[in-house]
């Protein structure tokens, strides 16, 4: 994130973004293994998995949420700055 680095598929797997990395013509029968898997579990089980990760972000996104609102406010910001610096100094050469 910090550099802005483009990734592939396979680099995102190995870093843990993806879970699995199929070619495109294999995509509907590891969706179905995919869905196969799920299916034979507990569905509380998973139920109860699902509520926990979603209940588990919430403080966390919104706490990213309003820490991203603050850095896109300070870009802003910055920019307007900089495209003021700008036109100063444009304004001084031509007059």
């Amino acid at each position: 994130i910090m550099t802005a680095r483009t990734i592939d598929a396979a680099e995102a797997e190995r870093i843990g973004l993806l879970n699995r990395v199929v070619a495109p013509e294999d995509l509907d029968t590891a969706t179905q293994a995919l869905v196969e898997e799920l299916l034979a579990n507990s569905h509380i089980a998973v139920g109860r998995a699902k509520r926990v990760i979603d209940a588990s972000a919430r403080p966390a996104l919104a706490q990213t949420l309003e820490m991203e609102v603050s850095v896109q406010e300070f870009c802003v910001a910055a920019a307007r700055e900089s495209g003021r610096e700008a036109a100063e100094a444009e304004a001084a050469l031509a007059g």
